[in-house]
């Protein structure tokens, strides 16, 4: 076989392996963070780990003829728990990427649109803690496999959503959205909060509960204040975290 049949058949097989990563929710550079920064333990835990059977999940845009619903979604769950894993280890303990895509795997990489897909579903109160709860038992033992030092950046985002929660202004919040679209810097919003002209590490947090909160007032959902902090409690008391 010449060099250049080789180099062929070599691009087909690199082009054909991204298209199945890519079909099974993966890129090739996350695959490539994962299996750089996690642990033996880690990988075998994502590589077994599949939805729970009593959770429901919305159906799925696909264009993939090959993967049943269930499969989509279990995938789903791996490359979440990758990231949860790994992804603050692999940004130098950054607390921004660790809340962003370790916490809310809000990754570019989506081409299942997932999170168009479980809008509806995170704005139900009955089916975030159905969810939780069922969960419960893989969040717990991910969180025993994280090194010290993105356990201490995830109890720092845990801590830090409390101490919003309690001074919540949903009113101040509300107008500080709509001055920056009219002054069409809605960007700032996920960067920086209403009482403070610096970048805030934790703000996208801060966005993601205005949103679930202001989602309710517009009848879209049935998250509250009082509700919020009920959950993080919770997750507090089931992680042990003092």
């Amino acid at each position: 076989m010449t060099k250049r049949i080789r180099a062929v058949f070599l691009t087909a097989f690199l082009s054909s392996s991204s298209l199945i990563f890519a079909q099974e929710g993966f890129s090739n550079w996350e695959k490539s963070y994962f299996e750089k920064n996690a642990s033996s333990q880690q990988r075998e835990f994502v590589n077994n780990i599949s939805l729970p059977e009593k959770i429901e999940v919305p159906k799925i845009k696909t264009n993939s003829n090959s993967l049943k619903e269930k499969k989509i979604w279990d995938v789903f769950l791996k490359r979440s728990v990758a990231a949860f894993l790994t992804e603050p280890k692999s940004y130098a303990y950054n607390k921004k990427v660790a809340l962003v895509y370790g916490v809310l795997n809000l990754g570019n990489f989506d081409v299942f649109y997932y999170h168009e897909a479980l809008k509806n579903n995170m704005n139900d109160t009955a089916w975030v803690e159905n969810s939780f709860l069922e969960l419960l038992p893989l969040i717990k033992q991910s969180w025993y496999l994280l090194d010290k030092e993105t356990r201490d950046l995830y109890i720092s985002i845990i801590k830090h959503c409390e101490n919003y929660l309690k001074s919540f202004d949903y009113e101040q919040e509300k107008k500080y959205y709509a001055q920056l679209i009219l002054l069409e810097q809605e960007d700032k919003f996920i960067s920086n909060s209403c009482k403070s002209t610096s970048i805030n590490e934790f703000r996208k947090a801060e966005a993601f509960i205005f949103r679930r909160i202001n989602d309710a007032k517009e009848n879209q959902g049935n998250w509250t204040k009082k509700w919020t902090m009920k959950m993080l409690r919770k997750l507090r008391r089931s992680l042990l975290i003092a």
